[in-house]
């Protein structure tokens, strides 16, 4: 895989991960303001796998792969660019 296109895959991976934990923000404030208490169990539930599908998606093998990888497209693009930005930032996503 190219440098571009393990850039890529990062930046995908980061974006699923962005949009669960917002969904897991989500269901939180729901439990916290509106969700009757017969609910908890269920909602602990859905919590529990969104988390896990967030930990998966951050520990995954490939996702250091992508990050070395892709080290020199991104610092090509410059320390200013959005791209470089959302490389170095990577690592402390998990």
């Amino acid at each position: 895989m190219n440098t571009h296109a393990s850039f890529e895959s990062l930046k995908s991976r980061f974006k699923d991960i962005f949009h669960l934990r917002n969904i897991s923000n989500l269901l939180s404030w729901d439990q916290s303001t509106y969700m009757p208490e017969q609910g908890e169990a269920a909602r602990g539930q859905q919590l529990a796998i969104i988390g896990q599908m967030v930990h998966e998606r951050t520990s995954d093998p490939s996702v250091g792969e992508w990050i070395a990888s892709s080290e020199s497209f991104c610092k090509s693009q410059g320390e200013g660019s959005l791209d470089f930005s959302y490389w170095r930032f990577y690592p402390s996503v998990g």
